[in-house]
Formats: structure tokens, C-alpha cells, sequence
């Protein structure tokens, strides 16, 4: 699994793919322990949901650099013209990645 996180990772990482998200099946309770007891292995830049009743284990792939600049830069454009509308500037706010 690490490997293929890792490989997918470093695609999107180099614009080579676009793909955010990885699927494995058949993941039980134990085997989930397991993953978050070597979590460290997978890397920081992912976030992991894992269905119960259905055994899937969702792995998100968080964006290049790039594409989070992109999303700052927009964000920063509508906010100056909102200002400009006259949208008082405590009533729009951005989270960024959160």
C-alpha cells in the first residue's frame, strides 16, 4: 500500500495525474489498526476514511503546492471584489486547506 500511495502521491505532486483518491477494499478493523500504527510510513499529506460496514478504506491525496496557491489566489480575487461591492471584510473569510 505504501508503495502505491507513494507512487500516486509523487504523480500528483508533479502535475503527472490529477488523481486525489485511492480505494482498497476488504479492509477490516485489524487491518486498519495496523495502518494507523505505521501511519507515519504512508505520509503526512493524506487523510484516510475507512467504512466499517463496507471494509473501504479511502486514502485522500492532498494537492501540490501549486494547486493551494491557485485556490489562495482566486480566493483573494473575490474577496477584493466583494470589498468593492461593499461587502464588509469581517462578513468573508477563507479556511485554505481546512
Amino acid at each position: 500500500m505504501q508503495k502505491i500511495v507513494k507512487f500516486q502521491a509523487d504523480r500528483l505532486q508533479t502535475g503527472e495525474s490529477c488523481q486525489q483518491h485511492l480505494v482498497f477494499s476488504h479492509v477490516t478493523e485489524a487491518t486498519l489498526a495496523e495502518i494507523d500504527d505505521k501511519r507515519y510510513r504512508i505520509g503526512k499529506f493524506t487523510r484516510i476514511t475507512h467504512y466499517t460496514d463496507t471494509g473501504l478504506l479511502i486514502i485522500k491525496l492532498m494537492p501540490a503546492v501549486t494547486h493551494e496557491r491557485l485556490h489562495v489566489d482566486l480566493f483573494l480575487r473575490l474577496h477584493s471584489k466583494a470589498i468593492r461591492m461593499g461587502i464588509q471584510d469581517n462578513e468573508i473569510t477563507g479556511v485554505g486547506a481546512g
